[in-house]
């Protein structure tokens, strides 16, 4: 059950002081053993939760005493939404991905290998409705973790309207895109929305995008799995730059 490099800590003493100085991926909380003062300071923090039967957190925590709590630790330091915005106004055209509703951890753990790979200015994802950062997403990203800037945010509408004040386009990628990549100017500050496995970019955050890019392909298959995809996506950015 634990996957490697991933840190689960327990019993509740521990739990609440872990959570109030690092990064909590998850919460598990045995069912009969329901604590307000728990679920009051993780709801304060946004961190995901969900009650569980006492095996689960026996095979969790290998049968330690656990106290009917335990907690997986985020391999990463997240920043603030703000702290990313600052850090890239001094970056000329700044380009960060954002990611709606993308559930595979191996998709994760590849595309922030991919915004490492080509110099990509952050990433965002919900802190719900997304795969989060643990062990095996740290796997997959062969330590990239440790060298990109991650957000988490509780509403990627709200996100992005804040990010469009602040002068950023914001862009989807998709097939009913209009612009093909191959074209696409990235002389602006830019967020790009990538989808998830099944839906790819959800209508509901396609309403506040400004465009719609697509990737131009060739072959017998007309679409490609979101990690793929922000691949292509990305080296254009990064080709793009050189070319300047």
């Amino acid at each position: 059950m634990q996957e490697n490099n991933e840190e689960v800590i327990y019993g509740k003493n521990n739990v609440m002081d872990t959570i109030k100085i690092r990064e909590i991926s998850k919460v598990f909380i045995q069912k009969d053993k329901k604590s307000k003062e728990i679920v009051d300071l993780i709801a304060t923090k946004n961190i995901p939760y969900v009650y569980v039967e006492k095996k689960y957190l026996d095979q969790l925590t290998q049968h330690a005493a656990h106290q009917g709590i335990g907690a997986i630790v985020s391999p990463t330091n997240y920043l603030e939404l703000n702290e990313l915005i600052n850090k890239n106004k001094s970056v000329e055209n700044p380009m960060v991905i954002l990611l709606d509703e993308v559930q595979d951890v191996n998709n994760l753990g590849a595309i922030i290998r991919i915004v490492d790979s080509f110099g990509i200015n952050g990433l965002i994802f919900n802190k719900r409705r997304n795969a989060q950062l643990n062990g095996a997403v740290a796997k997959i990203s062969t330590g990239a973790i440790n060298h990109i800037d991650i957000v988490r945010v509780t509403n990627l509408s709200q996100t992005i309207e804040k990010m469009k004040k602040l002068g950023y386009w914001i862009a989807y990628l998709d097939m009913d895109g209009k612009t093909k990549v191959q074209d696409f100017d990235f002389d602006l500050p830019l967020v790009v929305v990538v989808g998830g496995e099944d839906k790819g970019v959800t209508n509901n955050i396609k309403k506040h995008c400004d465009f719609g890019i697509t990737i131009d392909m060739f072959g017998h298959v007309n679409s490609l799995n979101v990690a793929s995809a922000t691949s292509v996506l990305c080296y254009q950015k990064s080709t793009f730059k050189k070319e300047k």
